[in-house]
């Protein structure tokens, strides 16, 4: 079995996949499927030696301990009843490229379209252990990218940062209940481009601690686009 071993806390990297480091001794993480998963995940301690993970396994991580996800080949598309989710308890950061999930050679990955509408969808739900956000390097969508972040951190109740999010091209994104029940989130810096028919619905409903909204769209939402996305 992979041996989790102790390091000093580390920078952002997009270059490298994505990594968890505990703040907590006993944190636990794990990667869960729903309905017909065909792809392998892989872990690693140090992001050079891999293996392959068993969905559901916990791995448990003293304060200061890191881990590495990544799948282990092209990953499939996935829909709203076949997906993958974390489990995150204790405290945790997450830090890198998420974009390690659906390709082992990720760096030069700038569109998630090939990966299906449900690409990140309910990825981080309901961890309430997640304290930080990892990169989301990505900057465009194609127009069936409908669901590819919805959820995704929808009831993260002590994740209080964010990485800044940008978007080129989104024409039919869905952002609803991205960070809804975030009651720790305090800020947030969207530069999202064109979003013709997308929507912020509920996005950020139940964000009591939020205080710093930062939003930038190049084009005209559709009606009812941001209904209750700040209550």
């Amino acid at each position: 079995p992979v041996a989790f071993t102790a390091y000093p806390p580390l920078e952002d990297d997009v270059t490298k996949p994505l990594m968890f480091l505990s703040r907590e001794a006993g944190s636990k993480v794990s990667l869960s499927a729903t309905g017909s998963v065909t792809d392998v995940y892989q872990t690693s301690a140090d992001g050079a030696v891999w293996e392959d993970y068993t969905f559901g396994t916990d791995i448990t991580l003293n304060k200061g301990d890191i881990c590495f996800f990544r799948v282990k080949a092209n990953r499939a598309k996935q829909g709203v009843s076949k997906y993958v989710h974390f489990g995150i308890t204790g405290k945790i950061e997450a830090y890198n490229s998420i974009l390690s999930l659906l390709n082992p050679d990720f760096a030069e990955i700038t569109s998630v379209s090939s990966w299906s509408g449900y690409v990140f969808n309910k990825l981080f739900k309901d961890c309430a252990g997640l304290y930080k956000a990892p990169l989301m390097p990505f900057t465009s969508f194609a127009s069936s990218a409908l669901y590819a972040l919805a959820e995704m951190f929808s009831g993260c109740t002590h994740l209080a940062w964010l990485p800044k999010i940008t978007f080129t091209i989104a024409p039919s994104l869905s952002l609803e209940h991205f960070c809804a029940g975030c009651t720790a989130l305090q800020s947030v810096d969207l530069d999202v481009g064109e979003m013709k028919s997308s929507s912020f619905s509920y996005a950020f409903d139940g964000c009591a601690a939020l205080r710093n909204v930062s939003v930038r769209i190049d084009a005209p939402l559709g009606t009812d686009a941001t209904k209750e996305w700040l209550r």
